[in-house]
């Protein structure tokens, strides 16, 4: 065999050079401080496509709590799915954001009333005093 090194008309994953590395992206976030001891999480995965050679790559957005995990996957293969796929991401970015500044106004909302209520040490005596005041 000469000392040619072969090379493969299609690039898999396996194929790849030590010098390219499988994931363009991926990150993974936790999402609460460490000293909660809570596992939830965000991962985000993007393969590598050597100058676009290999379009039937892993593009998956994984959500995950203490229980539940939810995979999002964003397929590239296709023009239509590209199209679908950035369309998605878009419109999850779009009600995050939204959901965000929601509870931003929520808590804004909740710690004005906490500066105006007085504060009870006996939730039984807030109880009552609500069931009082629809009567």
């Amino acid at each position: 065999m000469s000392g040619h090194a072969v090379t493969p008309l299609l690039k898999t994953p396996n194929s790849w050079s030590i010098n390219e590395p499988p994931f363009s992206f991926r990150k993974r976030v936790f999402l609460d401080p460490v000293s909660s001891g809570h596992t939830s999480h965000i991962l985000a995965e993007v393969e590598s496509s050597p100058d676009g050679e290999y379009k039937w790559g892993h593009y998956m957005l994984t959500i995950a709590d203490c229980r539940r995990r939810i995979q999002l996957e964003f397929f590239l293969g296709t023009k239509t799915a590209r199209r679908i796929s950035l369309k998605k991401i878009n419109l999850l970015i779009d009600v995050l954001t939204r959901f965000r500044d929601a509870l931003i106004k929520e808590r804004d909302l909740i710690e004005k009333g906490e500066c105006r209520a007085p504060v009870s040490t006996d939730a039984r005596q807030d109880t009552d005093r609500i069931v009082e005041l629809r009567r």
